[in-house]
């Protein structure tokens, strides 16, 4: 018959819903975060930010999911709604009778049908079918594709932004404790273009009261982001000199880097830069394309990412935390 919908829908339907928009709950991902906020310490408050930033992102990012399938839900409930008040006309009111249906019987007879619905085999497939086929459909639209298409570079651009003011606190607030690693920092080789020649400013000095025993990290990352994997690697290397959290931040975190730069400084347009760095094999002159799962991927990196250096942080300055 024609117009019905095969349950489930095809493969290439669900496919296309997945990689062309982000169906993905942060409950269970930011629970390793949320477990490592418990330890009150020095750090507890960078992470506490890196969680709600992965949150914020993760929520803006599910919003076409979202809206959705609340959509969806929202048509069900209005179909048990309006049968419950039609069927509370017909047994309590004659065509003489002027009295009005019980609205408030309704509403909760309806909602009643709704939860049973919903908890059931039936329905659960109902909603799974409907979101994907409202989705797929929504993509037959030009400005809905193109949309789609750039909430998921902004996702990937709002990840690594994540990361990098985490790490830059992190390292910040690192040396602010330990003001001798600033020397340590400075006189790396790799970050001698980074620092430039002044690499503190007396100015800056004044700002702090000349007293530098609490905010040598502020003062020499001043006016300075952390935008670069490679120097965010050298200082974490010098600051904690760990195999296992150099591994860490490793290819997936640069591949992030790398698209994050090329969409943001370049509008995504390949070139021969972006090919040698990261070995993609998307022709020169094409424009980069984010998917869903690329996403996913970039999430799991950056919390793996944050949840390293906040062991080395910890495991480095010898605090014992202290459980909430």
């Amino acid at each position: 018959m024609s117009g019905i919908r095969p349950s489930p829908p095809s493969r290439d339907i669900s496919d296309n819903v997945q990689q062309s928009f982000f169906i993905f709950t942060s409950q269970d991902f930011l629970q390793p975060l949320k477990s490592s906020i418990e330890l009150q310490d020095t750090f507890t408050r960078h992470v506490q930010l890196a969680s709600d930033g992965l949150e914020s992102v993760i929520c803006a990012a599910s919003l076409p999911f979202i809206l959705t399938q609340s959509a969806v839900a929202q048509r069900r409930f209005d179909r048990f709604h309006a049968a419950t008040r039609i069927r509370g006309l017909l047994p309590k009111y004659g065509k003489h009778d002027q009295g009005k249906p019980d609205e408030e019987a309704a509403y909760v007879n309806a909602t009643d049908e709704m939860n049973t619905f919903s908890e059931s085999k039936e329905g659960s497939a109902f909603f799974r079918d409907e979101i994907v086929y409202q989705l797929n459909s929504s993509l037959e639209y030009d400005d809905i594709r193109i949309a789609a298409q750039e909430l998921l570079i902004q996702t990937l651009v709002g990840t690594w932004s994540v990361f990098e003011n985490f790490a830059r606190a992190c390292v910040i607030d690192w040396i602010n404790h330990n003001p001798a690693s600033a020397q340590l920092v400075m006189k790396l080789p790799e970050l001698r273009d980074y620092f430039g020649k002044q690499a503190v400013d007396i100015q800056i000095i004044g700002e702090h009261g000349f007293d530098l025993s609490k905010s040598m990290g502020s003062v020499i990352f001043k006016g300075r982001r952390l935008d670069s994997l490679s120097v965010i690697k050298a200082v974490l290397k010098v600051l904690f000199n760990s195999s296992e959290l150099q591994s860490t931040l490793g290819d997936d975190l640069r591949l992030l880097n790398q698209r994050r730069h090329l969409l943001v400084h370049n509008r995504g347009i390949v070139d021969q830069e972006f090919i040698k760095a990261t070995g993609d094999k998307t022709s020169i002159g094409t424009k980069l394309v984010i998917y869903s799962s690329d996403l996913e991927r970039n999430l799991l990196t950056v919390r793996s990412a944050i949840l390293e250096i906040i062991s080395q942080a910890r495991r480095t300055c010898g605090e014992q935390p202290k459980q909430a």
